[in-house]
Formats: C-alpha cells, structure tokens, sequence
C-alpha cells in the first residue's frame, strides 16, 4: 500500500516535471512562430505576466524586415513628436500699386515657438521679403509697415506667402525752404475740418479727432499722420514762430494725400506719373529744362506712387520728359506764368520703348 503511494508520488513527480520541461521546449520550437506564441504558452501556465517579460526579439527572413521597414515607414508619426518645421517666405506688396513694401515687420500674434516673448521682427530688404521658420504645424503672424494696416497671416505651409496690405488713411508731406531744401525740426500741426467738403475754411473751427494730430519734421523734412477717418483737412507748419497754412485737402479711406508747405513765394510742378500699363512709375526720373538761354536744368526722382514735386520754377517755357526702365515720355511743353506762388499739375503716362541714356 505504502509501496503504491510513493509509485504514485513519483509518476505524480515525474509527470508535473515532464509538464514544466514540456512547455518550455514547446515553447523553444515555437519560437520561429512568433512572439504571440510564445507569450501565449508562458500565460497558459499562470508563471509569469506578459507585462513582465521582455518580448523576445526574433530572427525574421530578409523579405519580413523589408515588410516591416516599409510598414514603419507609412505609420504617422506619434503626437507627441515634434513637427516637422516650416520654412516660409513672407513678400510685403503694396495692394494698390503692386510695389513691394521694402520696410515694415512681422510679429507673432499669439506666443508661440517664432517668438515667445511677442517682440516684432524688422523687415528690411529692396524686394520686401523675409524667410521664417515655424517649428510647429501652424503659425499666426501679424504683418504691417508704416502706413499701412496690419494683416493677420497663417502659415501652415512651406514656401511663399505674398500679403497684399492695404494702406491706411494718411496725409504726408514735406516742409522745404526757398531751395527746396529740406527743414528740419520744424512743427506741424494736422486740422481736421469735418466730414463733408468746407466751403468757407477760414471760419471752421478744427474738430477733435481720435489719431495723432501733431509731428516734427525728420532730417529729410518729412512729416505723416495716419490712421485718419474720411474728410477735409489742412495742415499748419510753424517754423521760429511763424505759421504756414497749407490749403484744405480731401482725404478718402485708403488714400495717401500730400500736403507740401514751401515757406517761399514760387512756382512748382507737381507730376503723377504712370508707366505704360497704366501702373504708377516708381523711381522714374523727371527732367525739366528751361527752353532760354539759361540752361536750368532741374531733375527728381518719383516716389513709390508715381509722383514728384519739382521746382522753384521762374516765369518762363520748360520742356518736361522722363526716363525709366519701363518707358519714355516724349517731351511736353510747360509754361509758367508770372502770377506768384502757384502748384501746376501734370499727369504724364510712359510710352513703352528703348530707355534713354543719361
């Protein structure tokens, strides 16, 4: 009886260790399966978790690797990894004449990994443009330049971004002396007369208005106010005490009007000029010569819309032609009268052809 039981102890023994070997050596067959297996055959014994086991790492034949590889390669990438950057390029374009805005800046419009303190980034280049980088997916920047209105842009996307501003409301001008040269320092003040067109000026009391309405001329002589409702102004510069008012002026929204004060008693000639498809001729050169004897020679250069003053002008005849990449402009004949200080206004357009030399 004894006999029998420590037989059966033994087979007993003998079987639970045959059990234990027998899954391990399946489980060393089965390894050329898949790890799935394996991990099955260790869980069906209750010994271990699969958490708690490193899975093995097993020999795959050069066709699975390539599979694998091409697999890895299709899978999107994880959240939380970071985003590939996003290499921009921002042109500036004036949206009323095409020019590009060779000044302004850009600045992040909410914190974020272009600039987490918000602090504006200067644009400075003869084309206009500037290159970013965003090293996230998307990107809010604000973009503007003196006397224009500023733009939100969203860069999502590598490559160009061309941001056409509108220009803001503005009334620039210029204070010069008898030479037309530049005054330097001197103030200016801005009156706004009211909504509508002012019939009597001189009895109009200047109206409060909600922008700037007082600067000092820079080194170039220059003055500007923007950001102005619609209306009827003038402008007033005071030089060592002496107040030059200029003559009242419409202002439409979008629009930038000069208002020159000459503190001299002259003729000037202030031209518009186009190119031949009818696009202001920037940087075109102006030429007025004198038909006498004299000689006189006077010559200036066109701003970005086209325009330019030119003078004093004596009472005489003048032949008035341009030069520009774009075109020629036969010349115009011009005479000045002897009635004092006056503005003649020519609006000249190139005809396309050969550039003349200097």
């Amino acid at each position: 009886m004894g006999c029998r039981s420590k037989t059966a102890g033994t087979l007993a023994l003998a079987s639970a260790t045959l059990a234990v070997f027998g899954t391990v050596a399946v489980a060393s067959r089965l390894g050329g399966v898949g790890d799935r297996t394996v991990r099955a055959v260790v869980r069906s014994h209750g010994f271990v978790s699969s958490s708690d086991v490193e899975e093995p790492r097993l020999a795959q034949p050069s066709h699975s690797r390539a599979a694998a590889g091409a697999t890895q390669r299709e899978t999107p990438p994880r959240a939380d990894e970071a985003p590939v950057a996003l290499r921009a390029t921002i042109a500036l374009v004036d949206a009323r004449s095409g020019l590009p805005i060779t000044r302004g800046w850009l600045q992040r419009s909410e914190f974020g990994a272009l600039d987490r303190r918000g602090r504006r980034h200067e644009i400075d280049d003869p084309r206009g443009r500037v290159d970013l980088v965003v090293e996230e997916a998307s990107a809010t920047v604000l973009v503007s330049a003196a006397r224009y209105l500023r733009q939100e842009v969203r860069i999502d996307r590598s490559g160009p971004h061309e941001v056409r501003l509108e220009r803001a409301t503005s009334v620039l001008g210029a204070v010069l002396d008898g030479q037309s040269a530049p005054v330097h320092g001197a103030s200016v003040r801005l009156e706004f007369l009211g909504a509508g067109l002012v019939a009597s000026p001189d009895d109009v009391v200047p109206i409060e208005i909600d922008a700037p309405t007082l600067d000092r001329t820079g080194v170039d002589g220059r003055f500007a106010f923007t950001d102005l409702p619609p209306g009827t102004y003038r402008t007033v510069a005071t030089i060592d005490g002496a107040e030059h008012v200029a003559h009242p002026f419409g202002v439409q929204t979008g629009e930038w009007v000069e208002s020159d004060h000459w503190l001299d008693e002259a003729t000037r000639v202030a031209v518009r000029l186009d190119g031949p498809d009818g696009a202001p001729a920037a940087r075109a050169r102006i030429i007025v010569e004198a038909t006498d004897d004299s000689n006189l020679t006077l010559t200036r250069y066109t701003d970005d819309d086209g325009r330019a003053v030119i003078g004093p002008l004596a009472p005489g005849t003048y032949d008035v032609t341009a030069l520009s990449d774009d075109g020629v402009l036969t010349p115009r004949s011009l005479t000045v009268q002897d009635d004092g200080r006056a503005i003649v206004d020519l609006e000249l357009k190139l005809a396309r052809g050969t550039k003349l030399r200097d």
